[in-house]
């Protein structure tokens, strides 16, 4: 079958409010603090993060609103129509200063850098809690996130004073035994973020509230290695931290808390296009953070993409060309390398080929086919994803017209049901597995078709097991239940597919003894994914090389195009 279709973005309506005088305009549906922050205009939180779901734990956010009794919480109330907000009163003051020195005093948190960072001079033989004398007041030599620590920050907006209970040190070990970065829970102010965003967002849950020396703490939820539990050390729990507890190896380097500037960038490790903020210090990349407003991940990144850069800064990188003299690389000019590889390439006009790469732009791609085509004069470029997307391109081309997805990823999130087969998500592409996750918190439906246990399976409501190969056979046999009990979208085949008649009279020899015969899937199971598929819209498929690999991948495609124009 056969389909063409645009899709229009819903109009978002917008809402007026005050807020400390200032007029403001948002959407419908935005909290006091997102209008705030949209302003820029400062309200502390330690519990709330853009990323997780607002809770209201530490009440730091509260704020004075017009005709409304006590102090609401910014975070988790909604803006309305004409509301007018104060955030800066000096009864919310007083409020936040003794939340904050709580926090200070109940966890335990060293203070002396809640100070000192602001170049106050320390008195006179004042050491740090490591016994180093502090030659140099601005920069904490206990902490190496000075000037980076959102306590800090939100320590000198209130102007804490003196904190009348005694600090002292917890005195625990700071746990570097796991990859890419140290736990270090005596700056911990058990906030909470770090177990939220691994359950929340991530779904992965390797970080749970504990009692440590009788006091809330948080740590992994098997004894204290993230190594033994679901850890994909996706550093969300380090990003979200607001203090130095979680920190990344690379930065922990005197002089490194801040940076001498920031480079933005799309991560080179898969096509998800992940955007990624990178911090440059001293001529090398010491950390990536995933962009909030990246377009694919929305703040989010794999292992490969928060760590897996740091083959930028290795010594072992050619900074300089090297030709075979005798039989051994020596250094040249790149003048005197141009014109050797120009000489060697001239002589092969016309016999020539090319390889290009689905890892580079689209940019370089284009200029070396026009190399190839006008210079060295000759048609033969090809590139490696050909070899395991062209029944993709094939397959989605015949039936819609454009080989691509179509959808967005974030779009994901918002399906009712999502088939996800020859796919292992969570693994290969692990930011597209958080909108499944997404999808699946917010109720939608989840079937999974792999003859293997994946990760993926931990959320599926279903999961088939297909014998490898049979992935066409089982998705034909879904089809003719769709249309043997009226389960299609009768409009919209009527509107927008061709050749109707000839697809359905194809799916007659696929009945579910024979299909079950075929696939070892039981017949039971496939109706019930059938049905699940059909009953809940919106609806998504996903599929991987897993599909695309297989001898018959295109006529799969095909079938995976007709499954969802049915």
């Amino acid at each position: 079958m056969d389909s063409r279709q645009r899709f229009v973005a819903p109009i978002q309506k917008s809402l007026r409010l005050t807020i400390n005088g200032q007029r403001l305009q948002t959407a419908v549906g935005t909290t006091v603090l997102e209008a705030a922050r949209q302003a820029e205009i400062y309200i502390p939180t330690l519990c709330s993060h853009p990323y997780l779901k607002s809770t209201g734990t530490c009440r730091m956010c509260a704020v004075e609103i017009e005709g409304v009794q006590g102090l609401p919480l910014a975070c988790n109330t909604p803006a309305t129509e004409g509301m007018i907000v104060r955030t800066d009163s000096s009864q919310i003051s007083q409020l936040r200063r003794s939340i904050l020195e709580y926090y200070i005093a109940d966890n335990q948190h060293p203070r002396v850098c809640l100070v000192c960072w602001r170049r106050q001079a320390c008195p006179p033989k004042q050491t740090c809690l490591r016994n180093v004398a502090w030659a140099d007041t601005t920069s904490c030599l206990f902490c190496t996130k000075n000037q980076r620590c959102e306590f800090q920050d939100v320590s000198f907006q209130i102007r804490v004073g003196q904190v009348g209970r005694p600090y002292r040190y917890q005195g625990l070990d700071v746990l570097d035994r796991e990859p890419f970065f140290d736990r270090n829970y005596n700056l911990c102010i058990v906030c909470g973020r770090c177990v939220r965003v691994c359950n929340e967002v991530r779904g992965a849950g390797a970080i749970t509230f504990k009692y440590r020396n009788g006091l809330p703490a948080v740590g992994a939820n098997v004894e204290e290695s993230l190594r033994d539990s679901r850890c994909q050390f996706c550093g969300a729990c380090v990003d979200v931290c607001p203090t130095g507890a979680l920190m990344e190896r690379a930065t922990q380097r005197p002089g490194f808390s801040v940076v001498d500037s920031q480079e933005w960038t799309v991560c080179p490790y898969c096509g998800v296009g992940c955007r990624l903020r990178l911090d440059i210090k001293a001529g090398e990349i010491i950390r990536s953070f995933p962009d909030p407003d990246g377009p694919a991940n929305a703040g989010q990144a794999c292992v490969k993409g928060k760590f897996g850069l740091s083959f930028i800064n290795s010594s072992k990188r050619l900074t300089t060309p090297l030709v075979r003299v005798e039989g051994q690389l020596v250094p040249t000019s790149w003048e005197d390398a141009l014109n050797l590889v120009t000489g060697q390439l001239a002589q092969h006009r016309g016999t020539f080929a090319a390889i290009a790469s689905a890892q580079a732009t689209n940019e370089d791609n284009y200029v070396l086919q026009k190399f190839v085509r006008t210079v060295m004069a000759t048609n033969n470029i090809d590139y490696n994803g050909r070899y395991s997307h062209v029944s993709s391109v094939e397959g989605l081309t015949t039936n819609f017209g454009v080989g691509a997805m179509t959808n967005s990823i974030q779009d994901i999130g918002e399906a009712s049901c999502i088939l996800a087969l020859g796919t292992s998500t969570c693994s290969s592409h692990p930011v597209v597995a958080l909108q499944i996750i997404r999808a699946v918190r917010r109720g939608a439906k989840l079937i999974v078709v792999n003859p293997r246990w994946i990760d993926l399976c931990r959320f599926a409501d279903l999961w088939l097991q297909p014998r490898p190969g049979t992935d066409l056979t089982l998705l034909a046999g879904m089809m003719r239940v769709i249309l043997d009990r009226g389960w299609r979208d009768e409009a919209f085949v009527q509107d927008r597919c061709q050749s109707f008649p000839a697809f359905a009279q194809s799916l007659q020899a696929f009945d579910l003894n024979r299909v079950e015969e075929i696939t070892g899937v039981p017949q039971e199971q496939i109706v019930q994914a059938a049905q699940c598929y059909a009953i809940n819209r919106p609806a998504t498929i996903l599929y991987a090389t897993g599909i695309t690999q297989h001898s018959n991948a295109t006529d799969t495609v095909q079938a995976i195009a007709n499954l969802a124009l049915l």
